[in-house]
């Protein structure tokens, strides 16, 4: 019997980045937004929907889709998380080491190939504490600290310890280990035991997977799709503003058009004709344009899920005016809703970028190809390219 790897992410942008991965070190990868065992794929990554929920509705949704995996076949679980531990870590953990009768988890959120470190207990990156990144100012999950036991809060049924090496007999509860280099990453994932639940981002999966399956030649297809005759990029992610990108676009001479902000805070469905027409145009004319949402209006006190239900929106009215091949997003909630606006669950992966990046299509299609990424990382140069 086909036994797949399963994916928990708390997010699609997650599941998706823990996918594309997988097809990078050949592996066939699906992500899924409602679990379906019917998959022939080898890794499932299951996009839970729980980081923007509060605490007890995601637990409780979290143990649902538990209860439902329950007698399915899958070979090992994999608990991804956000790489700077944003969302309920620690209470999603808890509850699959109770569903699964587990005393032991090993979380390393951390991603040292990307600047992204734990060193003495606190978290780092490129060498500046954690809270004073632009992390500090996540509308839902602020970073006010670097210290990873208090990023992680309270445990309500495991004892949760920080430590610097990996010894042969560790204690029984959460583990959050220091990790400073890749080699670090990887000894742990050479030495998790089998009954140790693996927690993290996309450096540990990826590790496990090469230490568990260390014969995988690459991808499955290494050629890249052909090139889209229209694309945009989507930018529905605060952190992604405040790292420059409406200036990174606008220095290449690319087009940008961000919603109006009265449109932006009200009700009306239609776009306004002024603002909808040179985005079209723009398409048509094959252009490479970003869609996005200004820094201030995400910052905004409006509901936080507000300026992605928006975007989105309007995604999927010029769309509909001019079908768009591929879409480019970055931000975990606009992911998720302009994936559910297509009314599909399962998205499988036709290419991936070294840094596990993908391209997704609708299971059984061959439009529209997503790549969803998350906010906070640059996107890789194969994705930008313009000639």
């Amino acid at each position: 019997m086909h036994k797949m790897i399963l994916v928990l992410a708390d997010d699609f942008s997650g599941a998706a980045e823990l996918a594309g991965i997988a097809h990078h070190l050949g592996f066939s990868a699906e992500v899924q937004t409602r679990f379906d065992a019917g998959s022939t794929s080898e890794v499932v990554a299951l996009d839970t929907q729980t980081r923007a929920l509060p605490k007890k509705e995601a637990v409780d949704r979290l143990q649902n889709i538990l209860d439902a995996i329950e007698n399915q076949p899958y070979s090992w679980i994999y608990k991804k998380v956000d790489s700077v531990m944003r969302g309920h870590v620690l209470a999603e953990t808890e509850t699959i080491m109770s569903k699964a009768g587990l005393d032991q988890a090993v979380i390393i959120s951390a991603n040292p190939s990307k600047g992204r470190i734990v060193r003495n207990g606190h978290y780092w990156i490129h060498q500046t504490p954690l809270q004073q990144t632009l992390f500090a100012k996540d509308p839902t999950f602020p970073a006010l600290t670097s210290n990873v036991l208090k990023l992680l809060g309270a445990a309500s049924q495991q004892v949760v310890h920080s430590v610097t090496s990996f010894e042969s007999t560790l204690p029984p509860g959460v583990l959050v280990p220091d990790v400073e280099l890749p080699r670090d990453v990887a000894g742990w994932a050479k030495s998790l035991p089998s009954s140790c639940l693996a927690v993290g981002g996309v450096d540990f999966f990826k590790a496990i997977l090469n230490q568990r399956h260390p014969k995988r030649k690459g991808p499955l297809n290494s050629n890249h799709p052909t090139r889209p005759t229209s694309r945009i990029l989507v930018c529905g992610s605060l952190a992604a503003c405040q790292s420059g990108r409406m200036d990174f676009w606008s220095q290449r001479s690319l087009p940008v058009f961000l919603l109006p902000k009265e449109w932006l805070a009200s009700r009306k469905a239609d776009l306004p004709p002024s603002w909808a027409k040179p985005v079209l145009d723009s398409i048509r004319e094959g252009a490479f344009c970003m869609i996005g949402i200004g820094e201030h209006d995400l910052e905004c006190g409006m509901d936080t899920a507000l300026p992605a239900k928006r975007l989105v929106l309007a995604i999927d009215k010029l769309n509909r005016a001019h079908p768009i091949n591929q879409i480019l997003v970055e931000g975990g909630e606009t992911a998720i809703l302009l994936m559910q606006s297509l009314s599909h669950h399962q998205f499988s992966v036709i290419h991936s970028s070294p840094e596990g990046i993908p391209e997704l299509v609708p299971v059984g299609h061959t439009t529209p190809r997503i790549v969803p990424k998350p906010g906070s990382y640059p996107w890789p140069d194969e994705f930008l390219d313009t000639d």
